[in-house]
């Protein structure tokens, strides 16, 4: 690509990027011999000089006439302070995965300082409201780190994805983002079946000795159920307390209000709520 002086070098959908590669790390010697039974040193020598406050991370490749080991990577790293705040996040990406909707999960950054100067965080915001943190502002001293909880709550089956920016007063970045994805994925509200007010038959029936009444709630309030006998006395109370909309299940063992056992025969069941009120047979054998 020639560039030519006081020219146009960007036109539509084209940019040119220019960048320096910094050469922070210098290793001498570079290659050389050792003899059996000996050993040699390696000078490394590494330079901030061209590098922003930051992390950098590069490998040495050792490589021999070694048959067992002809390659081994040494890791380097460099950690380059500052003379102000200086923000250092241990993640740019979260990606929280399949999440049942209703139910929520949480993942930790780690903000450090690697700064000279307190980290003044005046705000964290998050481009959609399914993902939250547990900080609204912080500050950190200089060579300090604090844990960012940062939690995911799907309200529908989809795909989410959005961006949590970090305000502070670091000079070089004063804004820094990282990116948040998750999927919700469970049974959609519109496919969750509709819950109606109603008692059905208890079963078994005949039965001996218990036998099981399910029921149905559409909303809250009362619920009352009741164990009559054929002269119309009532013999054993299951139930009578508030309740949310769901699906019930109540056993009667045949046992009355006093602990007794009742005689064989036919018993009514009687279900009240604030709308309803139903009453079903019942036969009990021995």
């Amino acid at each position: 690509l020639q560039i030519i002086y006081n020219d146009d070098y960007v036109h539509n959908e084209l940019a040119v990027v220019f960048k320096k590669i910094v050469d922070w790390m210098q290793m001498i010697p570079a290659y050389g011999f050792i003899s059996q039974g000996d050993s040699a040193a390696v000078e490394i020598t590494v330079s901030a000089e061209e590098l922003i406050p930051d992390n950098f991370t590069c490998y040495l490749l050792v490589s021999s006439n070694d048959p067992n080991n002809n390659e081994i990577f040494i890791p380097i790293n460099l950690y380059v302070t500052s003379e102000f705040p200086c923000l250092y996040l241990t993640t740019e990406e979260i990606d929280f995965g399949e999440i049942l909707v209703g139910e929520s999960s949480m993942e930790t950054i780690t903000l450090s300082n690697i700064g000279n100067l307190p980290l003044e965080i005046t705000e964290f915001t998050i481009s959609d409201p399914v993902f939250s943190t547990n900080q609204t502002a912080m500050i950190i001293e200089a060579g300090a780190s604090v844990d960012l909880e940062v939690t995911f709550a799907p309200q529908n089956v989809e795909t989410y994805q959005a961006v949590l920016t970090i305000y502070s007063n670091d000079y070089l970045h004063p804004e820094k983002e990282v990116a948040l994805s998750g999927i919700g994925f469970g049974v959609n509200n519109h496919d969750l079946p509709i819950l109606v007010t109603n008692v059905e038959q208890n079963f078994p029936n005949p039965f001996n000795p218990s036998t099981t009444i399910n029921f149905s709630l559409a909303e809250s309030g009362r619920v009352k159920l009741s164990i009559y006998n054929m002269k119309g006395e009532r013999v054993k109370t299951l139930m009578n307390t508030e309740l949310v909309p769901d699906n019930y299940s109540v056993v009667w063992n045949g046992i009355d209000d006093n602990g007794k056992k009742v005689s064989s025969g036919v018993y009514m069941y009687q279900f009240q709520t604030k709308n309803v009120n139903e009453i079903k047979k019942m036969l009990l054998i021995k």
